[in-house]
This record gives C-alpha cells, sequence and structure tokens, in this order.
C-alpha cells in the first residue's frame, strides 16, 4: 500500500495533497434479558484526497481502491479550479514529515475471538445479572469492538500505517417492587 498512496501523492501540480484510507471490522451484540437483539460482524471501508492549490482546498471521498487515482485526480482539478479563482498563497505549518508504522500490541486480538463465543460472554453477564435477585426483572447488555488499519500519505513525505482496537460495553439492569422501578447501568458514562 505504501508504493501505491506514495507514488499517487507525487508529482501533482498542487501545493500539498493527502490521502487517508481506513479498513475497519465491526462487531456488535445486543441482548434484551436472554433474548439475542443483534449479533453482527460487518466490514466497511472508505477514504479521502485532500488537495490545497493557492489557498483552495477540495476533499474527495471514496468507498473502493479501485477509484483512488480518479479520486486523486478529481482532487487535483477541483482545488487547481477553487485556487486560480482565489488566488491566494497557500501556507501551510513547515513539519517535518514522519514515516511511521504502528502495530498492535494487545493482550487478546479481537478478531481472534469468535462472534459466537463474544456472544456466549455477553449471555452469560446478562444471566449473572438476572441471577442476582428476583427483583431485577430483566437486563439490556450491549458490546461492540472494532478493529481499523488507518493509512496515510501526503506530498511533503509523510507515511503512516496504523492499526488500532476499540472495545466496550455497557450492562442494565431493570428491577421492580412495589410499583416502582429502578435501573442501573454500568459503566454510567464511559466505555470500558
Amino acid at each position: 500500500m505504501k508504493s501505491i498512496l506514495t507514488n499517487l501523492v507525487k508529482g501533482k501540480n498542487v501545493d500539498y495533497i493527502e490521502i487517508r484510507l481506513e479498513d475497519s471490522i465491526h462487531t456488535g451484540i445486543a441482548l434484551s434479558g436472554c433474548d439475542i437483539e443483534q449479533a453482527s460482524r460487518r466490514h466497511s471501508f472508505g477514504g479521502c484526497v485532500r488537495a490545497l492549490y493557492k489557498g483552495g482546498w477540495s476533499f474527495v471521498s471514496f468507498n473502493s481502491v479501485d477509484e483512488l487515482e480518479k479520486k486523486v485526480n478529481e482532487a487535483v482539478k477541483q482545488a487547481r479550479l477553487i485556487g486560480n479563482f482565489i488566488g491566494e498563497k497557500s501556507t501551510l505549518a513547515p513539519i517535518k514529515p514522519v514515516q511511521d508504522v504502528v502495530g498492535l500490541s494487545v493482550k487478546t486480538d479481537v478478531r481472534s475471538v469468535t462472534l459466537s463465543k463474544k456472544v456466549d460472554l455477553m449471555s452469560n453477564y446478562s444471566n449473572l445479572i438476572l441471577d442476582v435477585s428476583p427483583l431485577i426483572k430483566t437486563t439490556n447488555v450491549r458490546y461492540r469492538d472494532s478493529y481499523t488499519k488507518i493509512f496515510f500519505a501526503n506530498s511533503d513525505g509523510a507515511y503512516i500505517e496504523q492499526e488500532k482496537i476499540d472495545c466496550g460495553a455497557n450492562m442494565m439492569a431493570v428491577a421492580s417492587k412495589n410499583g416502582k422501578t429502578q435501573m442501573g447501568v454500568y459503566p454510567s458514562n464511559e466505555t470500558i
């Protein structure tokens, strides 16, 4: 990917250009009591090109690498059109270009855990909450995770690849007694 992206940002007739790509896998699980409302895994891909010419910025987004060269050319064309109209000098802060690959450093990669194991784990949490007291009438358990690989290249010579994992769960218990209902949520305002 590095050679493709770095070649696409070289030699363009603009003051600056950058390409960002994001490739992600998302998992979502939702349980209400013992009922599974959602258990899904999906893939998403997208990216954008930004170009600057004589003070005129353009932004072009896409969902397929097959369109990448076309989208780069489109961003260049738009930036030149806007820049020729504005006619100012483009100025960006001078920053030393970074080249880096930032890999994962995790104990367990969420991609290595099957969807069925994740559903079983969330079902166990729901059952544990329900077993605390007969006053607990239902639960609401939500789980999500995502693995993302990001690519960035610009005409200043920067190139970065980064892998990220984000994972979290929320759990709610609803209890009733003598016509009064209360609920407790964990975590209350944060993602674990």
